[in-house]
């Protein structure tokens, strides 16, 4: 006789409505609990369990198929999880969505790694093609040095890796002619780091 028909590893495709999120999460906003509206399938995104004692010990109440991991969810999100079961949340309400720039170096504590692998990323930007047109290497780069100081200022690194092909396009050139920016933000950090240190 035939088995019971296999789930589909994935849910219907289309919208799913946010319920919760752990506060207490750094800045990258996760783990979370999602519903899919009309079938009422619960999905959560969480770290993946990987102790070897763990799984060992969810072993012995479950098997865990090559296409299942387990989900760590903290409990803070038990509310959360009881909204999504009982369908008691408000349908279509947007999650945080991905944390802008800005938060991801407010919660930074040691260093930025930044990797740059293409060779062209925005030609439309207006300042690339004025530099096109007459070399003019003028940028604005006062909220960049802004934020970059503060954050250099207490203590962060800020490092940048870029690969560059070769013949080196225009636009790697039109980089590396408004670096300045970037020198900029340390130098500018470092000297008010310097003068407060004096008074």
């Amino acid at each position: 006789m035939p088995g019971p028909a296999e789930k589909p590893n994935n849910p219907p495709s289309g919208d799913v409505d946010f319920v919760g999120i752990d506060d207490d999460s750094p800045a990258n906003k996760c783990p979370a609990v999602l519903v899919v509206p009309g079938t009422g399938d619960v999905l959560q995104v969480g770290r993946r369990v990987t102790d070897p004692a763990t799984l060992a010990r969810l072993g012995r109440h479950t098997s865990i198929a090559d296409d299942e991991v387990a989900i760590w969810t903290p409990a803070n999100l038990k509310q959360s999880l009881l909204e999504a079961l009982t369908g008691d949340f408000e349908p279509g309400r947007d999650g945080p969505g991905e944390p802008a720039f800005e938060e991801l170096l407010a919660g930074t504590e040691r260093s930025v790694v930044h990797l740059e692998a293409r060779d062209t990323y925005d030609q439309t930007d207006p300042a690339f093609m004025k530099w096109l047109e007459d070399g003019d290497t003028t940028y604005q780069w006062d909220g960049w040095i802004d934020l970059v100081g503060g954050a250099v200022a207490r203590g962060i690194r800020f490092r940048r890796l870029r690969i560059v092909s070769e013949p080196v396009s225009d636009y790697i050139r039109w980089e590396h002619a408004i670096s300045y920016g970037n020198l900029r933000g340390s130098f500018v950090a470092e000297r008010s780091s310097m003068t407060s240190h004096c008074e």
